[in-house]
């Protein structure tokens, strides 16, 4: 017979299970009327039929993260829609080939105002598809500050109530974005186009367009960071209009060649479209094209006509700009994309989930006790997972209704995922069971210890290994609904690299053990000698900790693809395969072998899964992944009796018994250890400690 708590805690389950089937159907984007909120996709615009597929490709995107709301194409250059209009003539021949008629009927960008107002729109967003911000971009802001401008003697007269101006590709000058994280976020999605280089052994060259009236410095930049972000393939931006143009990118491929042997060339246009620019001035005939000029200096060019708008990913950077002037100037807009969430804020709605748990708990523990916390867990889990969310897609514009459908499509194919992973062994639940089981054959307390000292483990999973993994799996899903295996493994390739870091950061936890265990639990009945003991098993937990966080990010791979079925029958069988370890850690180790076993069993899951990952999905990358952890392994090795000697030292000068010198200590360790990672960070080039340490300084600095 279940007790009184444990049936109250049994109908708690039960009705956080029945949470998921309560479908909520969205009716409509909550907008008022004269609120109505439309999209203007600003092009430069082109006559090359072929050209158009880019421009087209963006607003696709842009209309799938944006529901409901209507996305037009206007072209900014007078040239081309004239082209456009004596086109119009044959309208029947151009739409028969293809060409959307809202392209054959493209209209300059105040006419698109105009019609947007008849229609009743008064919330614009205007995003350009333009690289940066130079000459198009100026002139386009100029006709939006215009627009801007407008009073009316009665505020229900003016003809729209806010109007957007989302950045370019590579974003914009000012303080308010840094322009240089839009462009590496862009360059990151230039992957396959570096793939296609290395494949052919060749250089890759961009042709930019450039302007005449604005510095181009912005491509040396860009390229500069390429070169660092792939630094096996020689990239080289150039052009058509300033500096550098087609003799500075022959003059460095010819230096190259000099030393590398560099004879073939990937030549791809750095333009949104592949244009009349692309066609003639980079791939035609004519002798002062840039593939002539360098096949006169005999190299094989590999011409690649497709525009970055092709580029699916590249088109997504102009949905997430939409998003950020939507929010800047207050405009509701329904979004059915990718949460865009940094990993600081996924870290704080972690933290603030957990400490809602724990505040409810403690409400209610004076009137039902230890029930209160249980309950506690509930209302957090509830008011974390659900109430914020549902409050987050109100702010969306989005509405919704409770309406019990069991026989619903979505519901199905919920319990199809879901019931792997509910009969399967998780790493989790197996990890508790197993140590509680074999620890019941250790002397009394050490349950106690392995529990509290896999606390602290976890805790440093929950900020590295949770927090990006949460964050990347919108990601990841993303990639997977466009059946792009390429960019996904490339995106949990580099997501696993940067949780490398937590090497060290466990090496640096293992020498501060003591401390760490002191600040958290020596109080009350907690004794040094429990500390102690805690702090020793610590250490072989924390060997584990990079296997965990790991863990997280490989088995949302597996979710992204709907695969919940792998994970759960491999993580079962590597659980059930590490079982001898823990009789055996014992009977070497005592309580600390336990740890031990669990650290191994953690690592057996985690390589398991991204092995047989790598070799479903053809992943490429997997040896480099390997050889990397074991390059921050010997970092973190190399670390840790430097840390130790330093520690030593401290505890010399400082009194570690109490909580107050525990601090000291672990302040002292902790400096020595941001030095030496930033030593290790710029003096071996590994380029993920780099951007972490500008990434935090950039943060510091914009608060002070």
């Amino acid at each position: 017979m279940l007790t009184s708590l444990s049936s109250r805690v049994f109908i708690s389950a039960i009705f956080c299970i029945m949470i998921p089937p309560l479908v909520l159907a969205a009716h409509g984007d909550g907008s008022k009327k004269e609120d109505k909120t439309a999209i203007i996709l600003a092009s430069f615009g082109t006559t090359v039929p072929s050209g158009v597929e880019s421009i087209v490709n963006i607003q696709k995107k842009i209309q799938e993260a944006y529901p409901g709301v209507p996305v037009k194409i206007t072209f900014t250059s007078n040239i081309i829609r004239s082209v456009w209009k004596e086109r119009q003539a044959e309208a029947k021949k151009w739409l028969a080939e293809g060409i959307p008629e809202e392209i054959l009927y493209v209209k300059n960008i105040i006419y698109t105002f105009g019609e947007l107002l008849e229609e009743g729109y008064r919330n614009i967003i205007v995003q350009p598809t333009h690289i940066f911000f130079m000459e198009q971009s100026h002139d386009l802001a100029r006709y939006v500050d215009a627009m801007r401008s407008i009073r009316t003697m009665k505020d229900k007269w003016k003809p729209f109530a806010k109007i957007a101006l989302g950045r370019p590709a590579l974003g914009t000058v000012g303080p308010r974005y840094d322009y240089t994280k839009d462009m590496g976020k862009a360059l990151e999605t230039l992957a396959d186009d570096v793939e296609l280089a290395r494949k052919e052994k060749a250089a890759l060259v961009y042709m930019g367009h450039g302007n005449e009236h604005w510095p181009s410095g912005i491509y040396a930049e860009a390229q500069k960071m390429m070169q660092e972000r792939y630094p096996d393939v020689k990239t080289y931006i150039g052009v058509v209009e300033g500096y550098p143009g087609i003799d500075e990118v022959v003059e460095a491929l010819a230096e190259a060649k000099s030393k590398s042997k560099t004879r073939k060339v990937v030549l791809k246009p750095f333009m949104i479209v592949a244009g009349d620019h692309a066609l003639n001035d980079m791939a035609g005939d004519d002798e002062e094209s840039w593939k002539s000029v360098l096949s006169a200096k005999k190299f094989q060019v590999i011409p690649v006509l497709k525009g970055l708008g092709s580029n699916d990913a590249f088109a997504q950077i102009f949905v997430r700009h939409i998003r950020d002037a939507a929010k800047e100037a207050g405009i509701v807009v329904p979004f059915r994309g990718p949460m865009v969430e940094t990993e600081v804020d996924v870290q704080i709605g972690m933290f603030e989930d957990a400490m809602a748990k724990k505040v409810d708990g403690i409400l209610l523990a004076p009137w039902l006790g230890i029930e209160g916390f249980a309950w506690g867990v509930l209302a957090g889990a509830v008011g974390g997972n659900f109430l914020l969310q549902w409050a987050g897609a109100r702010r969306s514009g989005m509405r919704f209704q409770p309406a019990w459908q069991w026989t619903h499509p979505d519901v199905k194919e919920y319990l199809r995922l879901t019931a792997p992973l509910m009969l399967g062994l998780t790493m989790t639940f197996s990890t508790e069971f197993f140590f509680r089981f074999f620890g019941s054959y250790l002397p009394a307390g050490s349950i106690a210890v392995l529990n509290f000292s896999l606390r602290v483990m976890l805790i440093l999973v929950g900020v590295f290994g949770q927090a990006v993994g949460t964050a990347s799996f919108p990601y990841m899903a993303r990639l997977a609904a466009e059946d792009n295996l390429g960019d996904l493994n490339r995106l949990l390739n580099r997501t696993l690299r940067y949780l490398a870091l937590v090497i060290p950061v466990a090496a640096l936890l293992m020498v501060l053990s003591p401390e760490v265990v002191r600040i958290l639990f020596q109080r009350g009945r907690f004794d040094p000698a429990a500390a102690r003991v805690t702090a020793d098993v610590l250490v072989w937990f924390l060997a584990g900790a990079v296997a965990f966080a790991a863990y997280t990010v490989v088995v949302r791979g597996y979710f992204a693809i709907r695969n919940t079925l792998f994970p759960a029958l491999f993580g079962t069988i590597a659980v059930l395969v590490s079982i001898p370890l823990y009789p055996l850690g014992i009977r070497l180790m005592g309580v600390e072998g336990v740890a031990l076993a669990v650290s191994i069993s953690g690592t057996l899951q985690a390589a398991a899964l991204f092995v047989l990952w790598s070799r479903r999905s053809g992943n490429a990358g997997q040896g480099e992944i390997f050889r990397f952890y074991l390059k921050i392994g010997a970092v973190g090795g190399g670390m840790a009796p430097v840390l130790a000697l330093i520690r030593e030292a401290a505890t010399e000068w400082v009194d570690a018994s109490s909580v107050a010198g525990s601090l000291v200590v672990s302040a002292a360790v902790g400096g020595a250890f941001i030095g030496l990672m930033l030593a290790a960070g710029y003096g071996l080039k590994i380029r993920e400690i780099q951007e972490a340490a500008e990434y935090v300084w950039d943060k510091i600095r914009a608060r002070v």
